[in-house]
Formats: structure tokens, C-alpha cells, sequence
């Protein structure tokens, strides 16, 4: 399978396709963009919900319902402080395909990639 990553101005939307990217998704990863975690690089002033960031995962075979959920967490002052480390929480929730949740844990990668680690890692300092 693959992860497609369409033009979106105002959100965060993947779809998650098995086979190429011309065959209709089976699973799309949707957020809002404007969430505190993905502009703010502020370390710990705005609490633990500023560094955190939700992403729904839908069926658009099930009418687009919620099946699976991806987060990006709060690992503590002392680790965001200290280090380049992310933490990501992946929920499976109705997802039962292997495949399937294999592409949620690569989908994952891909967005600390695209949000958190991308664009020469602006927003982490070493």
C-alpha cells in the first residue's frame, strides 16, 4: 500500500491506499492543520494539550467513520526539552486488517516527518 498526501490548505488529510495511488483510498487520515502542536515551538509554557495533535482516521467505505485514531503526544519537559524525540500514539480502535495497521504506523512516520521533523527541522533545535 501507500500514503498520498493531496493538496490541502486548511487540514491535514491522507489517504491510505492499497495498490497505487489511483485506486480509491481505504482509510483517510484526517486533522485540523491549525493545531498548537504543529506551529507552536514553544517547549512547555503553554501547557501539555499545546504539544499535542489529533488525527482522525475514517472509512470512507463506512461512510466515514471514525475507525482509528493517530496522536501525537506530550512526552514530558525533560524529554522535549533534552532531546529531538517524538512520541506518537497510534490507536487501532476497529482497524483489524495487519495491513491496514501497518499503513497507520507508516502514516504516522510520515506525519512527524511532514509536520514535526520536515522542512530542515525548523521546528526542533539541536
Amino acid at each position: 500500500g501507500i500514503i498520498t498526501d493531496p493538496f490541502a490548505c486548511i487540514d491535514m488529510t491522507f489517504g491510505i491506499h492499497m495498490g497505487d495511488e489511483n485506486s480509491p483510498p481505504v482509510l483517510r487520515v484526517t486533522g485540523p492543520a491549525c493545531q498548537p502542536a504543529t506551529t507552536c515551538a514553544c517547549c512547555c509554557c503553554c501547557g501539555r494539550t499545546c504539544r499535542e495533535a489529533y488525527l482522525e482516521v475514517v472509512d470512507p467505505n463506512r461512510g466515514d467513520e471514525t475507525v482509528a485514531f493517530i496522536t501525537k503526544g506530550w512526552a514530558g519537559a525533560g524529554k522535549e526539552l533534552f532531546t529531538s524525540a517524538n512520541t506518537f500514539y497510534v490507536d487501532f480502535g476497529k482497524v483489524q486488517d495487519a495491513n491496514y495497521k501497518a499503513l497507520l504506523l507508516a502514516a504516522a512516520l510520515f506525519v512527524n516527518y511532514r509536520f514535526f521533523e520536515g522542512r530542515g527541522g525548523q521546528q526542533r533545535k539541536q
